[in-house]
């Protein structure tokens, strides 16, 4: 699965947000939250997502997430295994 979002986002006290159609300026309840869109893609039974952002603050989608150095052993376990991947056009930074 393939999700590409180009647009406006913003972080309000760590927590990204991101501008829709109809978001209004300082109604924070018309963004999706990163915490909405993690709970929208969780309920997804795609073995592999790839999400491409070119949004300010896009990484604050990363936070939280951990990371481990343990790599599948076998090819079985590689090929039955999830990926998650995001790409990200920006840091914890508003861009021009």
């Amino acid at each position: 699965l393939l999700l590409y979002f180009a647009g406006h986002a913003t972080d309000v006290r760590n927590a990204g947000y991101w501008a829709l159609k109809d978001s209004r300026t300082g109604d924070l309840d018309s963004f999706l939250s990163n915490a909405s869109l993690i709970s929208l893609l969780n309920d997804i039974h795609a073995q592999h997502m790839l999400l491409i952002v070119d949004a300010c603050f896009g990484s604050t989608l990363l936070q939280g997430i951990s990371y481990t150095d343990q790599r599948p052993q076998t090819w079985e376990s590689l090929y039955t295994s999830k990926s998650r991947r995001v790409i990200s056009s920006s840091l914890r930074e508003e861009v021009p």
